[in-house]
Order: C-alpha cells, then sequence, then structure tokens
C-alpha cells in the first residue's frame, strides 16, 4: 500500500476514534487535536513531507497537551505516524 492511502487510513482511523468518545470528553478533545493536525497539512505534498510536518505538529502538541496524563495519546499516534512513514523518531 502507498503511502498516501496509508495516511489516509490513518487520518480515519482518529476519525473515527474522535467520534466514538464521548461527547465533551477530554478522550475527544485529545483526538480532535489529532485530527486537526492531520486536517492542516492534507494539501502538502509529497506524502513523506505531509507525514514529517504532521509529526512535528503532533510532537509539539504532545509536548504541552494539559493535562500530561493524556500525552500518551499523542505520542502513541506519534510512533504510529514515524513507523508508518519511516520517519525518523523526534522526541
Amino acid at each position: 500500500m502507498d503511502l498516501e492511502r496509508q495516511l489516509q487510513n490513518f487520518q480515519q482511523k482518529y476519525i473515527d476514534l474522535e467520534q466514538q468518545a464521548a461527547e465533551g470528553s477530554l478522550e475527544r478533545h485529545v483526538y480532535n487535536q489529532i485530527v486537526q493536525s492531520m486536517m492542516t497539512r492534507k494539501d502538502t505534498q509529497p506524502p513523506k513531507q505531509r507525514a514529517f510536518e504532521t509529526q512535528i505538529s503532533l510532537v509539539a502538541i504532545a509536548k504541552v497537551l494539559d493535562p500530561p496524563g493524556e500525552r500518551h495519546v499523542v505520542w502513541d499516534a506519534v510512533k504510529e505516524l514515524e513507523q508508518l512513514a519511516g520517519l525518523h523518531p523526534l522526541r
């Protein structure tokens, strides 16, 4: 599967998780942050560049997300994206 399709599937996964989370919950807010990060970069080409820019954005979110106890959700998304796109880990 090409990277473009993998990124689409990755984004859809987090859209689905956001929709499944309880309305107004912190979990839904975190998933929304992840989805918005991806949507902001949806037109960036090539896909590897989009993945890289999304990675940077998600790392920034993970470092400042309050409460810190929910940061693991974003870090998990970062790790998944890095593996999916073959990106060097950022921490």
